[in-house]
């Protein structure tokens, strides 16, 4: 009976003893400075598909993802890349279509969603195939382009989610080309 309550005693004195001073501070040096370089080493995109294609956009482009609405033609402008204005949440916004502008081969749409995306200056929808999601991209996991494909395209860089190449669109010219455009 003593042996049982001097182990009940040694368990309870175990537990409730107090954590030296020092393992405190060398634990919370430790994972802080893991989680700041975890943070700052992580890129976060929406990754969408157009065509056989799989794509990412910085999500601080990103306003919100929805399916797909009906878009109105606008008399004498709408040409095939600016198909007209979609209502969302009650705002006209322009409607693009981005296959006319990313040569992205044919591909069966899975799942028809709209992206509403927008840089500060410019706000605008275009038509998915399909929305993987937002991930969060580890900077190792990164390849740049080479410059002759980067030049001659909207992609910046690449990489592989789940064994699928992923193109990263170089949101400057992406948005600079839209704006380009609005303006002929």
């Amino acid at each position: 009976m003593e042996i049982k309550k001097n182990k009940k005693n040694l368990r309870r004195d175990l537990l409730n003893r107090d954590i030296p001073p020092s393992f405190i501070e060398e634990n919370t040096e430790k994972y802080s400075r893991q989680f700041d370089k975890e943070a700052s080493e992580k890129h976060s995109y929406v990754v969408f598909k157009l065509g056989n294609l799989w794509l990412a956009l910085d999500t601080k482009y990103l306003f919100q993802t929805f399916d797909e609405k009906y878009i109105h033609t606008i008399p004498h402008r709408s040409d095939g890349f600016l198909l007209g204005l979609v209502n969302v949440n009650g705002n006209l916004e322009l409607a693009f279509d981005l296959k006319k502008i990313i040569d992205v081969g044919r591909g069966e749409p899975i799942v028809r969603r709209m992206l509403e995306v927008g840089n500060g200056k410019l706000k605008f929808v275009f038509s998915t195939d399909d929305i993987a999601g937002i991930v969060n991209v580890s900077t190792d996991k990164i390849e740049e382009l080479p410059d002759e494909i980067a030049r001659d395209s909207f992609f910046k860089a690449r990489f592989f989610e789940h064994n699928t190449q992923v193109m990263i669109i170089d949101d400057e010219a992406f948005f600079r080309f839209i704006e380009k455009k609005l303006n002929e």
